[in-house]
């Protein structure tokens, strides 16, 4: 199955590695429109280099998407950390174990997920300034973010969409980031390539550290 598209950020399979239910979900355009917002010059994207050790794995839609697996940023779960610390603890040991290459964020702030569920308690400027603000702090230290909680996942991905969609959302929240320091130096938001829940790292290390990499293979272009 071959998928022409204009962004290096969007790769299909030559085939189809299993039955696709629903080919080239809203996905596609998303991508697509990331990858020309990066052209124009109104945000810069946190891309997963061959220092993340990157390898490839299929989502339900056929999409592959791309997971970092070394030199990475721990955005961790009040809710795991709080209530159930084994599950860091563990992805800590094995990453200790494969020799990998790990930041434990010290500097990271509240998600604001919680809050995504409560009514009135926040909106979406906040949700997309505090994303944001820890996206800018990963790619600061040079670190690929690694996302523990689940509703940050899900809060994040939610987030991304409606900051490239959403031009009024950009300015929005662009001067609150600026008196946070947390623009890039020529004035751009920073929005990761992918958002990776710890779940998937741990499913594309499933062979082990040693498993080879599988060299990137783009889309043809048009």
């Amino acid at each position: 199955m071959a998928h022409k598209s204009k962004s290096p950020y969007l790769m299909y399979p030559e085939k189809e590695p299993f039955p696709i239910l629903n080919k080239h979900s809203h996905y596609d355009h998303l991508f697509e429109e990331m990858y020309e917002l990066e052209e124009k010059g109104e945000i810069l994207v946190f891309r997963i280099t061959e220092e993340y050790r990157p390898k490839y794995v299929y989502t339900r839609t056929g999409r592959i998407k791309v997971i970092p697996t070394n030199k990475l940023w721990h955005h961790k779960s009040c809710g795991q950390c709080g209530n159930i610390p084994g599950y860091p603890a563990s992805i800590f040991w094995f990453m200790n174990k494969f020799g990998l290459d790990y930041l434990n964020e010290p500097h990271q702030t509240s998600c604001t997920a919680w809050n995504y569920h409560g009514s009135g308690t926040s909106n979406p400027v906040a949700l997309a300034a505090v994303w944001l603000r820890n996206m800018h702090q990963a790619w600061k230290t040079g670190y690929y973010p690694l996302i523990h909680c689940g509703t940050s996942f899900g809060s994040y991905k939610e987030t991304r969409e409606q900051l490239i969609f959403n031009k009024e959302l950009r300015e929005a929240v662009k001067p609150i980031l600026k008196k946070l320091g947390r623009l890039t130096e020529d004035g751009r938001i920073v929005i990761p390539q992918e958002i990776v829940h710890y779940s998937e790292w741990v499913h594309a290390m499933r062979d082990g550290n040693s498993r080879p990499l599988r060299k990137r293979k783009e889309s043809p272009k048009e």
